[in-house]
């Protein structure tokens, strides 16, 4: 009895022995156990799981560190294996990237994939950009996200909700201020016109910056005659005789002032501009702009009168006007003066009288002298005068010059009426 007790005692001693061993090995055990599960706390009954997580950070002092951790537990059913390796860089960029794999024996089977790169940069400009596809099956479900985040700001902003975009360019051209308008140059071409016709115009604007730009169809127009002439474009038209002043206006500018004679041309004669009856009249011989001898009143009297007519009827009244002059000028000198005086009507009298019997062409069908002595002495003053110069004449005898002499009475050239 004693040996049999001997021999449990011994057994159990050995037990013991074996025991703490045991216990000795479990407990190194259980501490992997719970590194593992601080890592990943993951307990599957009759599963397999993996994890590979890997984290980088950048230190701008260029410091690494890593840590590589590789347990292995196997229980009774399963393996867990953990690898993990970490390198920690401080940084203003941070880039992580987690892989997970899990697999679960059981009624489903999950299978999740995350990808995520992060990309944080401290400056103006951020881009973040959001993509993401999501598949799910009720037994089998696959997860996929794919995230990509890109932001802009401050200044340029790029918003992605389902593939939308906006931005902005802080460089686009913005509106110009136009510059200050100094000055208006107003020119024409000619500035003498006959009446009817038409000549340029131009406006050239003047900028405070140095530039310039033609502004005519841009001005107002000021005249001192707005009947005078019309302006269309860069053309102007005249419209009646007269002498002006021209100038344009710009906004609160206006240009330099340009006269501009507007005249009437007959027979290609320029006549001088219509005397101010006033000022004409209150003197005896009146106003003769072009100094030819003849008051402008009667000059221009006697070219609307016979421009229709053969041009000898404007050379015979023109030469009876400055006959007439000297009447007004030196009546007393009324016998001196006489056949100068009455040498317009011998010359009127041999081309509607006498040219035919010498063989020459009939031009003249009417006195032309008479009219104008009307129109020359229109004033009384002017009419006292003439009949002073006829008083002095009255009582004398005064011979009639010979037929083929009364020819030699025109002051002008006749041989270029002469076929």
């Amino acid at each position: 009895m004693l040996k049999y007790k001997a021999l449990y005692f011994s057994a159990f001693l050995m037990i013991l022995v074996l025991f703490g061993g045991c216990s000795r090995s479990d407990g190194s055990s259980t501490s992997e156990l719970t590194s593992i599960e601080d890592v990943n706390k993951s307990v599957v009954a009759d599963s397999n799981t993996t994890s590979d997580d890997n984290v980088t950070t950048e230190n701008s002092d260029d410091i690494d560190v890593t840590t590589d951790v590789n347990t292995t537990e196997r229980s009774a059913d399963g393996d867990v294996s953990v690898d993990e390796n970490a390198i920690v860089d401080n940084s203003d960029e941070v880039n992580t990237t987690t892989n997970e794999n899990t697999t679960v024996d059981g009624h489903d089977v999950v299978n999740a994939v995350t990808d995520v790169n992060s990309t944080e940069e401290t400056s103006n400009d951020i881009n973040t950009t959001v993509t993401e596809n999501t598949t799910e099956n009720s037994d089998d479900v696959n997860v996929a996200v794919d995230e990509n985040v890109t932001t802009e700001s401050p200044d340029d902003l790029n918003a992605t909700e389902e593939n939308a975009t906006v931005s902005t360019d802080i460089n686009a051209s913005l509106p110009t201020t136009p510059s200050t308008l100094k000055s208006i140059q107003l020119t024409l071409t000619d500035n003498r016109l006959n009446v009817g016709t038409q000549t340029t115009v131009k406006a050239i604007a003047a900028y405070a910056d140095r530039s310039s730009k033609d502004v005519t169809n841009e001005v107002v127009w000021i005249s001192s005659d707005a009947d005078a002439l019309t302006i269309t474009d860069h053309k102007l038209q005249t419209k009646k005789e007269t002498n002006i002043i021209l100038k344009a206006k710009l906004n609160s500018i206006t240009s330099n002032a340009v006269a501009l004679e507007i005249y009437r041309s007959i027979n290609g004669h320029i006549l001088p501009p219509e005397p101010d009856p006033k000022i004409n009249n209150a003197t005896l011989l009146g106003i003769d702009s072009n100094n030819n001898d003849v008051r402008d009143d009667v000059e221009r009297w006697i070219y609307k009168k016979y421009k229709d007519k053969h041009p000898i009827y404007i050379d015979i009244a023109m030469q009876a006007g400055r006959a007439y002059k000297q009447v007004l000028e030196t009546p007393e000198r009324a016998k001196e003066i006489r056949e100068t005086v009455n040498a317009p009507y011998f010359c009127g009298s041999y081309y509607e009288n006498y040219a035919k019997f010498l063989n020459e062409s009939v031009l003249v069908h009417e006195r032309i002298d008479s009219p104008v002595n009307s129109k020359y002495f229109n004033t009384k003053e002017r009419s006292d005068v003439y009949w002073q110069y006829d008083t002095l004449l009255s009582g004398g005898s005064y011979p009639l010059p010979k037929i083929r002499k009364m020819k030699s009475f025109c002051d002008f050239n006749t041989s270029k009426y002469e076929e």
